[in-house]
């Protein structure tokens, strides 16, 4: 996870200077890149990463991935857009008219990064049930259950991006929601 926030900030507040949540889809591979200038300018920034193990020969290799690629989430008013527009790393700046339900989509992922839980990318529309994780450092968390060679996991859908990532569960840890 790379970041300079915590989980307090993630938290909806009224909004000083005219900051709002959105979203950066970047140029292709320029996520880090972006998140690197937020953090030198002091940008509030969200890049939820994935853990990859690549294996050549007889190393292993672990490597970590932006889990959307594509995608930063950022906390800024105009004149910092205007600063990332100036990068030339950003494709398109998306505004987020419901700035709750981004919250709660990224809160979701955050806290389960925080967990040390790995998470994968995934598609988004997964058939399964709405389920609440009813133990553990996720408590509450509530997503799709399904299945995947023989493992439950829950999926976390961004809908505003047209996204999702899952993370696997123990279905002791996990309770289906009406």
């Amino acid at each position: 996870m790379l970041t300079n926030l915590n989980i307090s900030e993630l938290i909806p507040a009224e909004y000083l200077e005219n900051k709002t949540w959105m979203i950066i889809h970047t140029k292709s591979r320029r996520e880090k890149k972006i998140a690197r200038f937020c953090a030198n300018t002091d940008i509030k920034y969200y890049l939820p990463l994935e853990k990859r193990i690549k294996i050549y020969g007889r190393k292993r290799v672990q490597t970590t991935l932006p889990l959307f690629p594509g995608y930063l989430f950022c906390f800024a008013d105009e004149k910092e857009q205007y600063q990332l527009l100036l990068t030339h790393q950003v494709a398109n700046i998306l505004k987020v008219s419901n700035q709750l339900e981004l919250l709660e989509d990224i809160e979701k992922i955050f806290i389960t990064e925080s967990a040390n839980y790995n998470l994968c990318s995934c598609e988004l529309h997964i058939e399964g049930r709405k389920a609440r994780i009813k133990s553990g450092p996720l408590m509450g968390i509530e997503g799709i259950i399904s299945r995947l060679k023989g493992k439950d996991r829950i999926v976390l859908n961004i809908n505003i991006i047209n996204r999702a990532a899952a993370v696997y569960l123990n279905r002791v840890d996990i309770t289906i929601v009406n």
